[in-house]
């Protein structure tokens, strides 16, 4: 999986995570299981991302410290190159 679609399937199970957590908070059975799966996409996205969001040049990190960026940067801030969709 290259950054782009790393980056794509993260922002996706976070707004996804984030929206059935929301949906959890309505109370009783159906709210917890809601909520856990809320809380599971949203863990799964952040391993995605912190796995695959990396440099296909050098292979080191594209986000600094654990924090995951919202949008792929334009150059590898480790060697310098361009990182373009159409490359990949």
């Amino acid at each position: 999986m290259n950054c782009f679609k790393a980056n794509q399937l993260y922002l996706c199970l976070m707004g996804f995570g984030a929206a059935v957590a929301l949906f959890g908070t309505w109370g009783g059975t159906l709210g917890t299981i809601l909520m856990v799966l809320g809380i599971a996409a949203v863990v799964a996205g952040e391993i995605i991302g912190l796995v695959y969001f990396k440099c296909p040049y050098c292979g080191k990190a594209l986000y600094h410290d654990l924090r995951l960026p919202g949008r792929v940067p334009k150059y590898c801030p480790h060697c310098g190159e361009e990182l373009r969709p159409s490359v990949f």
